[in-house]
């Protein structure tokens, strides 16, 4: 039985990754073409069980132009869609996540992504959602100035600390009788 059954298992999990993650994996694109690019894929292609998949760079002709060869070494091999409209790009390739790698990406790109329903991230929140660690030593001191999770008020924090252990308590007391 535990034979069988673990090859079952196997087999459902194999299946399943291949039809539902696979098929159903959220395009993920990145705006701009950085030294973070690589860093980028790397992190995604690993990490595909989470439902992600790398679709490519999208970057603006004149972005294209001004990176060079700078920007033929940090992507060989990797799609990049140079066009004059990164929302099209985004648009075409069904792109449901945008990373922003390059900060002067244009803004009506950006507006345009979001106005489609695209979810447009930073480098720096992407990478933290993705892996659950923030990449210090690639962080921007814009990101860390506006990131959320800084602290706030010290009542704010004491009155939800106390909401915390007030209903810990109460569910605690609540299942005292079953957990006898």
């Amino acid at each position: 039985y535990a034979v069988v059954s673990t090859g079952m298992l196997i087999a459902w999990r194999a299946a399943a990754t291949h039809l539902f993650v696979n098929q159903l994996a959220i395009g993920v694109m990145a705006l701009g073409i950085t030294e973070y690019g690589p860093l980028l894929v790397h992190e995604v292609e690993s990490r595909r069980h989470l439902g992600y998949r790398f679709l490519g760079f999208a970057t603006t002709l004149q972005g294209s132009r001004r990176g060079g060869a700078v920007s033929d070494r940090l992507v060989s091999g990797l799609q990049v869609f140079p066009t004059s409209s990164i929302g099209e790009v985004v648009s075409r390739y069904a792109a449901r996540v945008v990373v922003m790698l390059d900060p002067r990406v244009r803004l009506e790109d950006v507006v345009r992504c979001r106005l489609e329903g695209v979810e447009v991230l930073e480098f720096e929140t992407f990478f933290e959602r993705l892996t659950g660690k923030l990449p210090v030593q690639q962080m921007r001191l814009e990101w860390a100035l506006l990131a959320p999770g800084f602290a706030g008020r010290v009542w704010k924090r004491t009155l939800k600390r106390l909401l915390d252990i007030v209903g810990a308590s109460t569910l605690g007391l609540l299942s005292l009788p079953i957990a006898i």
